[in-house]
């Protein structure tokens, strides 16, 4: 709330500023069907839900003498939830940039870099304060002195999503990381390191009595690497990440020591091609496992996740709130071995076909969630082998159609429609269909 009253006071008073609005209403609707087998019956349970949302899309970027911002801000309201509370949201940057001889020092939210080749849904980035250089045409460094991170969180990733908001959102935690890019043409390539310290935030960092009330102070490095190139007809990129830290839990005989290791590994592959009007696009997400005995005892934990929700299928979002790993969400560090809910690595593979012809863009896209075994034994690697996944899986089919008219007449309008299919042993059915339309100003 700081950061955001702070970026307001300065656009307010300030001289030079360009701004657009954009008006949008959004009709949701989104039904779900759950069968569960108790006593030799059948159980059917359902969940439904409907919504009118009006947002309001302001984008300020302006300057005063050195001083630059680039502001987004969300204000939106939905008429069937009275108890939704999350009426403001930030953009995916809302900063302000002062440039002190060669160093440009960040207040607010922004984006961390990413491959300005490849398409990403998955967002994380800076709330606090930062700086950056340029440290040469090719390579610029970037260090993120106070991050607030709070999971980054999103307007189109929660907009018909319940109310985030609970009681593990306050606590105390801190985030630092440093990074450096290099990008040349058609060769973008990132190294990048981070610190969160979890304090007291979140039900995970309260398992030792003697830290309380200042909590468990759990914590947890990511290192990533990242490199992607472009040529005419497609794009590529590979992502390697590695999480480690500790959480500090109850004693057990199996360990050697009280807390439990975070120790896990991610790999994503990236794949775009285009031609003419015709795109393709396809991702894997393929984390490793939590390494377990012969028990099933967790020895160690595996990957866990930063940032927004990773994609952009609105079922396994905002219906089932599913990540495919451990995540570090706004409510804190969580891991669920469940449907609803879910924290649990997986298997993630996403492919999109899309045409452009004049203003109509049709999309139809495919999410496919394979969750890892989490009983036995497990060494805790990454696997391409099927043995060690689950029968089970979520796959969600998405259909858009947007006719896009902002650039010449300052107006959309978009319809999304999505079918979730899920294997026996869960028996989960759900649709979803939502109409969004706006104007610019």
């Amino acid at each position: 709330m700081v950061i955001i009253l702070a970026l307001l006071f300065v656009l307010f008073n300030t001289i030079s500023i360009d701004a657009e609005y954009r008006v949008e209403m959004i009709t949701a609707n989104k039904r779900t069907i759950q069968d569960k087998q108790e006593l030799g019956k059948t159980i059917t349970t359902e969940s439904r839900s409907t919504d009118n949302i009006v947002a309001v899309h302001g984008n300020f970027i302006g300057s005063k003498g050195n001083l630059s911002y680039n502001v987004q801000l969300i204000l939106n309201k939905r008429f069937n939830d009275k108890d939704y509370r999350d009426i403001l949201y930030l953009g995916d940057n809302s900063y302000l940039l002062l440039p002190v001889k060669k160093l440009d020092i960040v207040f607010g939210r922004k984006l961390f870099s990413s491959s300005p080749h490849l398409t990403s849904n998955w967002k994380d980035g800076m709330e606090g304060l930062g700086v950056e250089t340029q440290l040469s045409s090719q390579f610029r460094f970037y260090a993120y002195l106070l991050d607030f991170y709070r999971g980054y969180p999103l307007f189109e990733k929660y907009f018909l999503y319940k109310n985030i908001q609970d009681d593990v959102q306050n606590g105390e935690r801190f985030r630092h990381g440093l990074s450096l890019v290099y990008h040349k043409d058609d060769i973008y390539a990132k190294l990048q390191f981070t610190y969160l310290n979890l304090g007291n935030w979140g039900n995970g960092t309260k398992d030792d009595i003697r830290s309380q009330p200042k909590g468990d102070a759990d914590f947890i490095y990511n290192g990533t690497g990242s490199v992607s190139n472009k040529n005419k007809y497609f794009t590529v990129g590979l992502e390697l990440q590695v999480a480690r830290g500790l959480d500090k839990s109850q004693s057990n005989s199996v360990r050697k020591d009280k807390s439990i290791p975070i120790s896990g590994e991610l790999v994503r592959i990236y794949f775009e091609s285009y031609l003419n009007f015709f795109r393709t696009r396809m991702e894997l997400f393929i984390p490793d496992s939590d390494k377990r005995n012969e028990q099933g005892e967790i020895l160690e934990t595996g990957f866990i996740g930063f940032g927004s929700y990773p994609g952009n299928a609105f079922l396994l979002n905002q219906e089932l709130n599913f990540y495919p790993s451990g995540w570090v969400t706004p409510s804190g560090s969580q891991k669920v071995n469940s449907v609803y809910n879910g924290r649990q690595n997986s298997f993630w593979a996403h492919i999109l076909f899309s045409i452009h012809l004049d203003d109509f863009f049709l999309s139809i896209q495919g999410d496919h969630l394979t969750p890892r075994v989490n009983s036995g034994f497990s060494n805790g690697s990454i696997s391409f082998d099927r043995r060690d996944y689950e029968k089970s899986f979520l796959f969600e089919l998405t259909g858009s159609i947007l006719y896009d008219r902002r650039y010449i007449d300052n107006f959309f309008i978009q319809l999304n429609f999505s079918k979730l299919y899920t294997s026996k042993d869960i028996l989960l059915d759900g649709t979803s269909i939502f109409l969004q339309g706006g104007m610019v100003f």
